[in-house]
């Protein structure tokens, strides 16, 4: 047993107490609801040694909180001070006290003191994988007693099946922690995968897959519609202003047309500055309102990047089919309305429909 004179020869993991706290709180233990598998440590506990208390404790900086303490009743913690605890998590071995009222860490208890109080006392360090201990497993009895080296090993067992407890809880926790990270990241690959990088947007690979999964399912009830929207004078803005401000241009006129769209329509780039917009179950007077939505919103607000204000147009081409529709045949008479409308003047959407199949 140390006693306080010997403190400065301990090692430096047992007066390291910022880094015993440390540890311990990443344990995550404290403060948690009670554990059947603890609770069942303790009452074996009690009854392997004949004891009516045995505690499971945990040393926090200003508490000794109980994760398990059968025999005593409404009580989850003490304050921490000079005491058996304390005493108890600053050495490697068993803390044994066969007689309370002789033992000077456990003077000043009045759990102790006072008539038919505690007399008995053994305590093993709950020590982590890194050296610190965090608290005891401990037994006492309202009677002295004496406690063998066969006794102190079979109670320095029970410590290590709570620390079994802790350490699988722990190492659970960051199985599941790696297996969250790991699927963001999976996540993060696949919308890269699928997405433009420059506006967010489904990219053409993933247009094509959704084109597929689409002419699969049902079909929709009122049809669906094709819009290509393309914007005007681009290769203008390029040369004049340079890429960086096409860049701004084309996530400015992306988040346009996120807004005005419904919330399961397919928005993708199609290619530089194409834009593809896929509506599902989609009558053509809404499918019209939409595109004509989308060509106002961008034309009646300049587009602003940094200094600069400039006045953007698009034009569109929309087809729209009835029910049973091939989206491959709808995709081809909007991409003939987007060039009708160029030839048109610009700034306009072209109307078009196709036949069910």
């Amino acid at each position: 047993m140390h006693t306080p004179d010997d403190k400065k020869n301990l090692p430096d993991r047992l007066t390291d107490e910022a880094g015993r706290l440390h540890e311990l709180h990443a344990y995550r233990i404290l403060d948690t609801p009670p554990d059947g598998a603890f609770d069942d440590i303790t009452r074996l506990a009690a009854k392997y040694f004949g004891v009516p208390i045995a505690i499971v404790s945990l040393v926090d900086k200003d508490r000794v909180w109980f994760k398990s303490a059968y025999g005593l009743d409404d009580v989850d913690e003490i304050a921490r001070g000079p005491g058996l605890c304390a005493s108890a998590i600053m050495q490697d071995d068993c803390y044994i006290a066969e007689e309370l009222r002789r033992d000077p860490n456990a003077l000043a208890n009045p759990l102790v003191a006072k008539d038919n109080g505690l007399r008995f006392y053994a305590a093993t360090p709950l020590r982590s994988r890194n050296g610190f201990n965090l608290g005891t497993f401990c037994i006492l009895d309202l009677v002295p007693r004496t406690f063998s080296a066969e006794n102190s090993r079979d109670l320095e067992a029970f410590g290590k099946l709570v620390m079994n407890q802790m350490e699988q809880r722990l190492s659970n926790r960051k199985i599941a922690s790696i297996a969250q990270s790991i699927s963001k990241q999976n996540q993060s690959l696949s919308h890269a995968a699928s997405h433009d990088p420059l506006t967010g947007l489904l990219n053409r690979a993933a247009t094509m897959r959704v084109i597929e999964d689409l002419s699969r399912s049902q079909t929709d009830q009122h049809g669906a519609a094709v819009l290509i929207l393309d914007v005007d004078r681009f290769k203008a803005i390029n040369d004049t202003h340079g890429h960086p401000v096409g860049d701004a241009v084309l996530v400015d006129i992306a988040h346009r047309i996120r807004s005005t769209v419904r919330a399961d329509d397919h928005v993708a780039r199609y290619g530089g500055e194409e834009f593809l917009i896929i509506l599902r179950n989609c009558p053509p007077e809404v499918a019209q309102a939409i595109a004509g939505r989308i060509r106002a919103k961008i034309a009646q607000t300049p587009v602003r990047v940094g200094a600069l204000s400039l006045d953007i147009t698009i034009s569109g081409g929309l087809c729209h089919s009835p029910s049973g529709g091939k989206l491959d045949d709808m995709i081809k008479a909007a991409d003939a309305s987007l060039y009708a409308a160029k030839n048109a003047g610009r700034n306009r959407i072209v109307v078009s429909t196709c036949q069910a199949a």
